[in-house]
């Protein structure tokens, strides 16, 4: 597989780009390693948008795969380090590299 580079050195394993808008209700963005896919053999980035609680009914949390390298991101969007996520988006992550996203 290709190495893919992080944006920041001091991302845990698994992760490529932590973003945050500032603006919208998913305001947190995770990208992924990307892995192969079994039928047409490219690349499939997966990612997870979430808001400060993604556990809470009244949050979000959901799951969705790029078939290309994370988009440009946006001016507003800022780029962040791992330990600036909230407590429980830091809870979903760990959750998703330990189960192998």
């Amino acid at each position: 597989m290709t190495n893919y580079r992080k944006s920041r050195k001091s991302y845990p394993n698994g992760i490529l780009l932590i973003t945050d808008n500032k603006k919208y209700f998913d305001r947190y963005s995770v990208y992924y390693e990307p892995y192969e896919h079994r039928h047409n053999n490219q690349m499939v980035f997966p990612y997870v948008g979430m808001s400060e609680y993604p556990y809470s009914p009244q949050g979000f949390g959901q799951h969705g795969e790029l078939d290309f390298r994370y988009s440009v991101r946006g001016t507003n969007e800022k780029i962040l380090n791992f330990e600036d996520l909230p407590i429980d988006c830091k809870k979903l992550v760990r959750q998703d590299l330990k189960e192998g996203v």
